[in-house]
Order: C-alpha cells, then sequence, then structure tokens
C-alpha cells in the first residue's frame, strides 16, 4: 500500500508557514513564521497571499525537519518565488514557537539559514529537508522565562 504524505511520519503537524526572513520583517527569503492549525483548516485552506503556505512538518531524525508543502497549498506566485531553482534559500535562522516544539515532540528547535535542495515529488508535493539545532542557552543564571518576561 502506498503512503502518502500525511501518513509517512507519526509526529507530523499541519502549519501555516509564511515564509520570508525574521531578520528583515518577514521580507525577502526563509521561513518568517510557522503555526500549527488543525486538520481540518489545513485542508480547507488555500493560501491567496504570496508568502502564505501550507505545510506538514515533521521531525528528521535529531536535527532536521522535513517541511512538506503541497502544490495546491501555494498561491502561483510563491511558487515563482520562493521555488522556482533547485534550491530552497533561507537567508536567517528561526526558532520554531514552543508550541510548535511541543507538537512536534522537540524540546527547542532553531532552522538554520542556508540554501537546501528542493525534492519535487511527482505526486504533488515538494520536500525540503532542513538542519536545525537546539537555540542557544539565555545567558547564565538566567531562564527562558525569566528572559522572554525581560523582553515583553
Amino acid at each position: 500500500m502506498k503512503t502518502t504524505p500525511l501518513q509517512d511520519h507519526l509526529k507530523s503537524v499541519f502549519v501555516q508557514v509564511e515564509l520570508g526572513n525574521p531578520g528583515a520583517n518577514c521580507a525577502r527569503f526563509g521561513i518568517c513564521d510557522a503555526r500549527v492549525i488543525p486538520y481540518e483548516i489545513w485542508l480547507s485552506l488555500h493560501p491567496q497571499q504570496l508568502r502564505m503556505a501550507k505545510a506538514i512538518m515533521s521531525p528528521a531524525g535529531n536535527e532536521a525537519l522535513l517541511l512538506q508543502f503541497p502544490l495546491n497549498g501555494l498561491h502561483p506566485a510563491a511558487l515563482e518565488a520562493f521555488f522556482n531553482n533547485s534550491h530552497f534559500l533561507i537567508e536567517g535562522p528561526k526558532i520554531l514557537s514552543t508550541e510548535l516544539c511541543h507538537a512536534l515532540n522537540l524540546p527547542s528547535f532553531e532552522i538554520q539559514a542556508g540554501c537546501f535542495p528542493i525534492d519535487r515529488r511527482t505526486d504533488g508535493w515538494l520536500s525540503l529537508c532542513l538542519p536545525g539545532k537546539e537555540p542557544e542557552q539565555p545567558a547564565k543564571g538566567l531562564s527562558r522565562k525569566t528572559v522572554r518576561k525581560s523582553l515583553s
């Protein structure tokens, strides 16, 4: 029996992705944001904005994420702007939200900047394997909660 991307990973999470560089107010290239959305909303989502896309995200080993985009989950202009070449450019790192890491069963995760191959699958999906790491720890003696409070 052939599996679909929805069945490939037990820890898959349905996400809405904002394409862009978080260090450039979501302009330019990369993954600016990714939010967990319910499956029912994900199914009916057909992005009307260039930088919005739907995807399935799952861990790919200890130090990478698999990000799978259905072609019908991307605005046609997004295909041209972000997926036209053989590689996907991420200009700046992106630390995933606590909610998303929890859904992926990861303690924390930072997508690294770089240029990553796009796997153009014959079943209508684009796949990216994005390396990452655990984000740098806050200054010694400060918990993440303390740092977040001081930034608020």
